[in-house]
């Protein structure tokens, strides 16, 4: 007995299934190559982080900014941990935000006359008067005493990481 070789023959339904396969694998490999680049987005370099400072950390409760440490420029001014800032150039502060903007909006070199109260609330307050200088200059995780250190390396598709 002989064996028949019989051809296999597609049809119009089996080519459009194949063909959904198919497109449906292209947009499937196109979506992951692109997804890369949303989900790993490039993150900004410490070197690439410059700003005007004036050396306070802050923390806003109940409508007071306290200084949870100072370094540099108002430390130098004679601001230290606990004081209340009340003003900064004369424009009443009472917000984390409100700090922010009148320090963005400064520049290197430019002295902010930085009003704050020492002492308890209800207690006897030492109001002090401080000339605090903001530097423009790199921020990096330093700055609050912790160690860093920036690096950088190429992937297999020659991009730097």
């Amino acid at each position: 007995m002989s064996r028949v070789r019989v051809p296999i023959a597609f049809t119009r339904v089996d080519r459009f299934v194949i063909g959904g396969f198919v497109a449906f694998a292209a947009a499937a490999a196109a979506l992951l190559y692109l997804s890369e680049a949303m989900v790993a987005p490039p993150r900004p370099r410490v070197s690439a982080s410059e700003r005007p400072t004036i050396g306070l950390a802050l923390r806003a409760d109940d409508g007071l900014v306290r200084v949870l440490a100072a370094s540099g420029p108002a430390e130098e001014a004679g601001l230290r941990k606990g004081d209340r800032v009340s003003t900064i150039d004369g424009t009443a502060v009472s917000t984390l935000p409100a700090v922010a903007e009148l320090v963005a909006a400064s520049t290197d070199g430019q002295i902010l006359k930085i009003e704050a109260r020492r002492g308890s609330l209800g207690g006897e307050e030492t109001v002090v008067l401080s000339d605090v200088t903001v530097v423009v200059r790199n921020v990096s995780p330093a700055d609050l005493g912790l160690p860093f250190e920036e690096v950088s390396f190429r992937n297999a598709d020659g991009l730097t990481l």
